[in-house]
């Protein structure tokens, strides 16, 4: 038996925010996803449908796919599985969590903004309460630290100040359903309660047979931070935000 899912869960990699506003890119140190489920897929409707779902994993997991030992751990994600063989699969389902952790830095017209945590204290009510429909800032310089960047509902109230005091709606932040980004992101996303959901069609289809299958793979977080250097009544303060992974995976 092999692991399917070393070859699988890589393929995942998030369909996040694309801002039109000017903000600087970074490369994150650290990018931690949480991983709760993987489905193999014979086909999709385009509507985030996954025929025929397997699932090949379902246990809950932090990766860090900045790592430079990121695919050692994916090898060891999920237990061994067998595919029907005969069978051809096209798309890749997977369920992760809203929460993205990260740490890095970057400069924004002449604001250094690091990442450091986020607390009850950024928010106008409770992290736990508002984490999905309010984008809190912080103070720009701190020491770097893990930060927390959540798959936002799609309308939000964004922070512009550090207690969030201050702020401004946006009734489009974020969009989710059927994708057309290119062959290397996900062709359809959603969100359901503390987890995302996201298909993504493999490079070509790929039928099970009883010869251990080889994998080309290739990934990377270059820039995929982002930060918005935020100037209220002369303070300035950071909002971080994370762009969405190239994957390119072949399965033969």
């Amino acid at each position: 038996m092999f692991k399917i899912i070393k070859f699988i869960i890589t393929f995942l990699l998030i369909g996040f925010h694309y801002s039109s506003l000017q903000a600087a890119n970074f490369t994150p140190s650290t990018y931690i996803v949480t991983i709760q489920q993987v489905e193999m897929c014979t086909g999709t409707d385009g509507s985030g449908s996954c025929d025929n779902a397997k699932v090949v994993g379902n246990t809950t997991q932090e990766m860090d796919i900045a790592s430079v030992d990121i695919l050692a751990v994916v090898s060891e994600y999920g237990s061994p599985a067998i595919l029907e063989v005969g069978t051809t699969y096209t798309h890749m389902k997977t369920t992760m969590s809203r929460t993205i952790q990260m740490t890095g830095t970057a400069d924004d017209g002449g604001v250094t903004c690091n990442t450091a945590a986020v607390t009850d204290d950024n928010y106008p009510g409770t992290e736990a309460d508002q984490k999905y429909s309010h984008i809190p800032v912080i103070n720009n310089g701190q020491t770097i630290a893990l930060t927390e960047v959540r798959m936002q509902n799609e309308s939000v109230t964004k922070c512009l100040n550090d207690d969030c005091s201050s702020t401004s709606t946006d009734d489009s932040w974020m969009s989710y359903g059927a994708k057309d980004e290119g062959a290397l992101y996900a062709i359809h996303n959603a969100i359901s309660g503390d987890s995302m959901i996201l298909v993504h069609a493999l490079t070509k289809p790929w039928t099970v047979t009883l010869d251990t299958p080889s994998l080309d793979m290739a990934f990377g977080t270059e820039n995929v931070g982002q930060v918005f250097a935020i100037n209220t009544g002369g303070t300035k303060y950071c909002r971080f935000d994370a762009l969405e992974p190239t994957v390119s995976i072949t399965i033969e």
